[in-house]
């Protein structure tokens, strides 16, 4: 009960909890532009956008999609510097139109809180909420979380789906949307003040007014449900809204660098459930917790994981057959527009070894996709309308692909040195993904 997990995206109800307090002493507004707070705020796409709120960052509808390669890997991002590239960020909606994951506004959502407080968004968290629930272990980082006397060590699995350990990797930038490390006794006193509406053991830490603006649903995610027992959610503040089995659900998953884990409400039955795994993107999280609260709702069992198991099994059977139909295609006739080495994948040098990244080009009205993964195997060419598709399986991770497409000298190109550089696979073998010129 005491071992430390990193709990991920479940960080981003902490962040909302923390903003929540400063808006219920009246020093933060859910609707006022951000930019009140944070002066250099700017998006691209328009004057509608600097309408954004904290309430719109929350809950994921400012119109600025993943962008996650801005600070994956990028231990020297800042607040300050995320500010700095916003403006160049492409935005692929309006405000409030459509629910977008967005980790960079948690970010900068968190930092606004913090100068508010006049400390950060760590020290915010802190005082605001980990002290007043007697949490004196959490870790910020994986760097912290590894100090500790009593913690998990991140796992993957590979190809042959055996779980491998992996070094934890230090994301410090990402904080306030993923780099929390608690333990499941840390959760319970979390738990017990969430369903209590901000009360716990007579004291209160949040009032009931934010609690349930947090729990209110703001703008619907898409999607449909995986089982008929579920409905379509929403997303509020840092927790998503939906109904389980005829009961309102008040949830979040998280999943990062060798774990994953989940958290569930059901307010009317008084019940939370918590589930902290070692395990990248592993489903029992959300398996477990669906039998736990079957067996304290006295239900039905519905074999939850068996269901999932069969649903994950058809859709990998259908994604291979697809990828290989794919792979094998070929339009007679055509033939490469540049030569080989041309195409080689871009490389870094920032690390030892031969290195390929995963970068996006726009190259006139086509967009391009440079994805390349980690291989034991030499893989083959093939040609097909101006598009260079490289396949291969290693014994290590999924099936990779690598793809580039053609292009003209006058094209605008990707180049070596882009911020994207920071995120890099390693070890690419030579006769698939060699170092050579960068598009």
């Amino acid at each position: 009960a005491d071992t430390l997990f990193g709990i991920a995206s479940l960080t981003t109800a902490f962040t909302a909890a923390g903003a929540a307090a400063l808006v219920g002493a009246g020093r933060m507004a859910w609707d006022a532009p951000i930019r009140s707070v944070l002066a250099d705020f700017r998006m691209a796409g328009g004057p509608e956008y600097d309408t954004v709120s904290l309430r719109d960052m929350l809950s994921h509808r400012t119109g600025l999609p993943r962008h996650d390669f801005l600070w994956y890997s990028n231990r020297d991002l800042t607040p300050q510097e995320i500010l700095r590239r916003l403006p160049y960020l492409d935005t692929v909606a309006p405000v409030r139109a459509r629910h977008l994951y967005n980790n960079l506004m948690y970010i900068l959502a968190g930092h606004a809180a913090g100068l508010v407080a006049d400390t950060s968004w760590e020290g915010l968290t802190r005082t605001a909420l980990l002290k007043p629930l007697g949490i004196d272990r959490a870790a910020f980082t994986p760097d912290a979380m590894r100090a500790d006397r009593d913690h998990a060590r991140p796992h993957r699995l590979n190809e042959a789906r055996a779980a491998y350990e992996i070094p934890a990797r230090p994301e410090d930038p990402i904080g306030a949307a993923g780099d929390l490390c608690l333990s499941a006794k840390d959760f319970a006193a979390w738990m017990r003040m969430q369903l209590g509406k901000g009360l716990i053991d007579g004291r209160r830490v949040l009032g009931a007014a934010e609690v349930a603006a947090m729990w209110a649903p703001t703008i619907l995610t898409g999607g449909a449900p995986e089982s008929p027992e579920l409905i379509a959610p929403a997303y509020g503040l840092g927790w998503r809204i939906d109904a389980w089995r005829g009961r309102r659900r008040i949830s979040h998953g998280g999943n990062l660098n060798g774990f994953a884990a989940r958290i569930t409400l059901l307010p009317e039955a008084n019940i939370g459930v918590t589930v902290l795994t070692n395990l990248s993107a592993s489903p029992l999280p959300g398996h477990a917790t669906s039998d736990i609260l079957d067996r304290m709702l006295d239900l039905e069992p519905r074999n939850w994981s068996d269901r999932a198991l069969e649903r994950r099994d058809k859709a990998e059977a259908a994604a291979g057959v697809a990828a290989e139909q794919a792979s094998l295609a070929q339009v007679p006739g055509t033939a490469p527009s540049r030569a080989l080495p041309f195409w080689a994948a871009p490389t870094c040098t920032t690390s030892p070894g031969p290195t390929a990244m995963r970068a996006t080009a726009i190259l006139r009205s086509l967009r391009v996709r440079t994805a390349c993964g980690r291989s034991t195997t030499p893989c083959p060419w093939r040609w097909r309308t101006g598009t260079l598709t490289c396949s291969a399986r290693g014994t290590s991770g999924p099936r990779t692909m690598i793809s580039t497409a053609c292009a003209s000298p006058s094209s605008r190109t990707w180049r070596a040195g882009s911020p994207a550089c920071s995120w890099r696979w390693r070890n690419w073998p030579d006769r698939c993904c060699s170092p050579g010129r960068s598009i």
